[in-house]
Formats: structure tokens, sequence, C-alpha cells
């Protein structure tokens, strides 16, 4: 269908009437991309051996550390993803001053996703303080999918005036954005007996181990934010007559960092607590370096 939207849009506005004016209505469809997008988890961590509820009916007792007692969100891990290639498409309505052209645009961008495993730097506590317990069958595993930006901005360009068909342009907008993305992260421990063949320092019982082997640790939960926006155009437009024109635009979108406040699905197999067994397990997910590229055609009818 919109392979065949474009050429119908063309049709029907070379019908129209070939009067152009100073305002203008304009569509655009086109592709998308984005690399490196950055995100982030932040939380309070609590080492497996401090995990009340693995204790319950065995008699014993979680340490009481100071470990086991952290109280402090911190960086827990990052991941870094490639969100590649999408769609993008939108509208825009302008108006043509004495020196510059305005509109103000719509545009939705969605990216499809990419999947990462958690903790790739070095200085991350909780993929460092946990990674020999997790199996090497089912790693651990962060997603970003369907990534979709809605956009509104307000463009201003600089039309290269010339005695042809052919206009070049460059421009710039603000606004604000909409980002949108699901985020899904899986944690999966050795189960035993590999589980209790892992060393631990210092070392707990061995019941509460098996209690902890094999379990799961999920989280899956939309990412959405209003955040500011900014980007940068140039294109080139060709008039098909005094009222229709079409054209290709590329810009470079920034869009501000997400911070989402959310719960963990599961935490070890059990609901999403800290290991005093009822604190909510709170965290931060951010999510920066949401820039990205996109290239469109335009089909503009001045009135």
């Amino acid at each position: 269908m919109r392979r065949l939207l474009l050429p119908i849009l063309i049709a029907l506005a070379c019908a129209l009437p070939a009067q152009a004016g100073d305002s203008y209505v304009s569509v655009r469809l086109g592709a998308a991309y984005s690399s490196n997008v950055d995100q982030s988890l932040e939380g309070v961590n609590h080492p497996t051996r401090c995990d009340v509820l693995l204790y319950r009916g065995t008699g014993h007792q979680p340490p009481g550390d100071a470990a086991c007692r952290a109280d402090t969100p911190a960086f827990l891990w990052g991941s870094t993803f490639d969100l590649g290639t999408g769609s993008v498409a939108g509208a825009a309505v302008g108006r043509t001053g004495r020196w510059f052209r305005y509109e103000l645009e719509y545009l939705r961008t969605y990216l499809g996703g990419d999947g990462a495993l958690p903790g790739g730097a070095t200085t991350d506590a909780a993929f460092l303080g946990k990674r020999s317990e997790f199996s090497a069958e089912n790693p651990p595993i962060a997603r970003l999918s369907d990534h979709v930006v809605d956009q509104l901005l307000a463009n201003v360009y600089y039309d290269f005036l010339n005695e042809t068909r052919w206009t070049p342009f460059v421009g710039a907008g603000v606004g604000y954005a909409r980002a949108s993305t699901r985020f899904y992260s899986h944690w999966s421990r050795k189960a035993a007996p590999d589980y209790l063949a892992v060393e631990f320092d210092p070392d707990w019982p061995e019941v509460a181990k098996r209690a902890a082997a094999g379990t799961v640790t999920i989280m899956d939960t939309q990412v959405s934010e209003t955040v500011p926006g900014f980007q940068l155009l140039a294109g080139l437009d060709y008039a098909l007559s005094d009222a229709v024109s079409i054209g290709a635009l590329v810009r470079w979108v920034q869009v501000g960092d997400v911070d989402h406040h959310t719960l963990f699905d599961t935490i070890r197999s059990h609901a999403p607590v800290r290991a005093d067994g009822t604190t909510p397990l709170d965290v931060h997910v951010a999510l920066a370096d949401l820039d990205y590229f996109g290239a469109t055609v335009s089909l503009t009818y001045r009135f």
C-alpha cells in the first residue's frame, strides 16, 4: 500500500489548479537508521546469598553484612544496541516568508530492535557480582524492540532560489518527541549441580543455593517518555508545476534521553522484591544517544 501511496498523491496533486501561493502542505515517506543506543539500569543490588526468600523453610537465615543491607541505588549494568533500519512517515504544513520558510511537522519513526549482552563493561556491578552464577546455555540477554518516535517539530528552512525547477534547501527544527521502546531482559542461573559447584565468597548454606539454582530474573517493560527533540535538514525540491513539487530530504534527528521508573517482573523466580523479601525492587531504565538519520521523498502542494 505504501508503494502506491506516493504515485497516487502525485497524480491527485497534479490535477489540482496550478496556482502557487505562500502556504503549502507536504507528505513524506522514507527510511530511518539508528545505531549505538545506550541503555543503563540503576537500582539497589544485593548478592544472591542475601535473598531471604531463598531461606524460607530451611531453618537458616541470610547473612546481615553490609552488602545485604545496602539501600542506595547504584549503576547495575549497561548495554549498547544497534536498532538498524526502519521506516519514517509524516506530514507538514508551512508558509514561505520573505527570507525563510516555516513549517510545523509531524513525524513517526519506527525501528525494529536489537539484542545485546548486559554487563558489557567491566564496571557493571550486577554482572561482575553474579556472572559466575549465570547459565552458559541460556546466557543473560537484554533487548530493545518496537522503537517508535512520534515527533512534533517547528522547522525553519532557507531555500536557495534560482531560475531552474530545482530548489536546494537547508533547515533546522525544534520541538518534542515521544520515544517509546519495549525493553526486555532475561537472566537465568545455572541449574544444580552446576550451581552448587560455583565458588562463593563468602560461602552460604547449600539448601539456599539449591533454592536459587535454575531461577530466572526477568524485566519486560514499555519504556516511554516525552522529551525535547532537535533536527538538522537538507534537501532538494523539483517543481512539477507552479503549485506542485516533489523532493528528497535527509535529516539528522536528536532525541533527549529517556529515564523510565519500573519494577522487575520476576526476581530469582519470585516476586520482584529486594533481598528483605518485602520491599519492591524498583529500578530506573535510562536510554541515551537516541539520535537517528532519516531520508524521505516528499510531495508538496502550494496554495
